[in-house]
C-alpha cells in the first residue's frame, strides 16, 4: 500500500468494505480505516479527512446498489 496515490488508496478501503461478508463489515471497515488513516498519516495528509472522504464514497457505493 506504499505506492498508491490518495485516490487508490481511498478506492481500496471502499473495495475492503464492500467485498467482505455481511457479518464482517463493522469489523473490516474499521480495520480499512485504520489502514487508510495509517496511509494518509506517512503521507502527510490528514487523515481523519481522507478517511471521511473515503466513507463518503463508500456511502454512495451502497447507495447505488441498492
Amino acid at each position: 500500500m506504499a505506492n498508491l496515490t490518495l485516490v487508490q488508496a481511498q478506492d481500496r478501503y471502499v473495495e475492503r468494505v464492500l467485498s467482505c461478508q455481511t457479518g464482517h463489515v463493522r469489523r473490516v471497515r474499521r480495520g480499512a480505516w485504520h489502514e487508510l488513516a495509517e496511509w494518509a498519516r506517512r503521507h502527510g495528509y490528514d487523515a481523519q479527512i481522507v478517511c471521511r472522504d473515503a466513507d463518503d464514497v463508500l456511502k454512495l457505493e451502497q447507495a447505488a446498489e441498492e
